[in-house]
């Protein structure tokens, strides 16, 4: 069985739809995912956090992060290269890798940077500017293979 739930786009106003498969591919139609890329098309912010992997693998070729809250926090974390197995499309830069708070902030200049997984596929921050800040840097930085 579908259980609904809400989703806020960005023009502010409220659509319900259900959590069976397809549910999260639907609110990524082509007018809501231009609207969440609209800054940078490598770049997708999601004003709360629903179930995007599938949804943003299949809609758009050129994302390279989601920008989503979690827990009071942000997160930046990899899209996958493809749906399911291990690597990114781009991973996080490898002189990220395994930093915390104050080392972190010290090589991006993100003042409210938190961390960034050693495996290169998550960082935090503890604002939605941080968080994007941070995936604009990633999107910006040499590409490493891990």
């Amino acid at each position: 069985d579908a259980l609904p739930f809400s989703v806020k786009n960005l023009k502010g106003y409220t659509r319900t739809i259900t959590s069976e498969k397809g549910a999260a591919r639907q609110d990524f139609g082509a007018v809501h995912l231009k609207a969440m890329m609209k800054s940078d098309p490598r770049i997708v912010v999601l004003e709360r956090f629903l179930p995007w992997q599938e949804a943003l693998v299949e809609a758009s070729v050129h994302a390279l992060f989601a920008v989503f809250p979690s827990a009071g926090t942000w997160r930046v974390q990899v899209v996958p290269a493809v749906l399911g197995q291990p690597g990114a499309r781009r991973p996080l830069p490898l002189a990220w890798a395994g930093l915390e708070s104050g080392a972190l902030r010290g090589l991006t200049g993100v003042g409210d940077a938190t961390f960034a997984h050693r495996q290169r596929f998550i960082a935090g921050a503890e604002t939605r500017a941080g968080a994007i800040r941070l995936a604009q840097l990633a999107v910006d930085a040499a590409w490493e293979r891990p």
